[in-house]
């Protein structure tokens, strides 16, 4: 589905703009900033991937071969940080160049190095210098791949670990280049479409799911406020599943211009969703109200009205994403609206 050029251009006129401020925290162009820096791949397990860490003009390099043998399958790279309170930070803005592979952003707070791992995918450009902004309500508590249920909510006050991981199940070379890390935090107004929009809105969620509501509930709340793309998976956050959060999460100002969540449901065990785990309960209740069987993969769109608008049974590439919704009358008038409010 391709948009008419005054359609699209009317929308990227419309679209309103976050006022992000940024904190510097790690600049790994500094002497000797790899230092701190150490490997930790699937040997551990008994895999057989590899990889090391490299000083360079621009940054780090980290590169290696991922290999699936032995039921190996991850390459990473971690540091030891003491970084100042992030608690006013919405997430951690990173400059990165890569090999077209999803990675993971890797936070821990407990100082535990085979403990839970706060993780977020982000797509890293092939061949050039990107930056991509991940929210703390995107991140994922994990223990050797597996969604932790009961972690408490993520705090970005205690952050004493960050690293990156490869795990997309896809053998072969990696190259990762970092220059740098910074908090980010949306400053401006919560104008509809705006990241510090979003931002209000999971905190509005969150707060229902840290009470008594459940998945139902909170779909009914978004309902005529968001859509919703919901990764639906038959167990754990799968490679496919990753490679498609991945995509997203390093377009935050589509999403937001869009006013489009993700949503994790994972299996039957429990699921993700402005930074809180779903129930098992909520999971199922959402699986039947949209449709997504079990062992099904699928990507379901989610419209403001509540209604399944689309469905894929593999990963959908944003920009045929963002194209669907664009053509939406409701979205069209959204930036009809937004324009006469310029």
């Amino acid at each position: 589905m391709i948009l008419c050029p005054a359609l699209l251009a009317a929308l990227v006129a419309a679209a309103p703009v976050s006022r992000i401020e940024t904190r510097p925290l790690m600049d790994l162009r500094e002497p000797r900033a790899l230092d701190a820096w150490r490997p930790l791949h699937d040997g551990v397990m008994g895999g057989v991937s590899s990889g090391s860490a490299a000083a360079t003009a621009d940054g780090a390099r980290f590169d290696g071969r991922l290999s699936l043998e032995n039921n190996g399958g991850f390459a990473s790279f971690r540091a030891e940080v003491a970084w100042p309170d992030l608690g006013e930070s919405d997430g951690l803005r990173l400059r990165v160049r890569g090999d077209g592979r999803v990675y993971k952003l890797d936070l821990r707070v407990d100082g535990e190095w085979e403990g839970v791992g706060w993780q977020a995918p982000f797509h890293a450009r092939a061949g050039e210098w990107a930056t991509v902004d991940l929210a703390f309500e995107d991140l994922v508590p994990t223990w050797r791949g597996r969604l932790v249920t009961r972690a408490e909510p993520f705090d970005a006050t205690r952050i004493v670990q960050v690293g990156v991981v490869l795990a997309d199940g896809r053998e072969g070379p990696f190259e990762l280049e970092l220059a740098s890390l910074a908090g980010w935090r949306d400053a401006g107004a919560p104008a509809e479409g705006t990241r510090a929009a979003a931002r209000r809105r999971t905190a509005e969620v969150a707060a229902a799911l840290d009470g008594d509501a459940t998945g139902g509930d909170v779909a009914a709340d978004l309902r005529g406020r968001e859509r919703l793309l919901v990764v639906a998976t038959p167990g754990e956050l799968d490679a496919r599943a990753t490679r498609q959060i991945g995509w997203l999460l390093a377009r935050p100002d589509d999403l937001a211009g869009r006013e489009l969540r993700v949503v994790q449901l994972l299996g039957t065990r429990g699921g993700r969703v402005a930074g809180r785990t779903l129930t098992a309960g909520g999971v199922r209740e959402l699986r039947e109200a949209w449709n997504l069987r079990i062992p099904e993969w699928a990507v379901a769109l989610v419209g403001k009205d509540g209604g399944v608008k689309h469905l894929w049974a593999a990963p959908v590439d944003p920009d045929e994403l963002f194209s669907r919704i664009d053509a939406m009358p409701m979205r069209r008038a959204e930036a009809a609206a937004r324009r006469d409010d310029l």
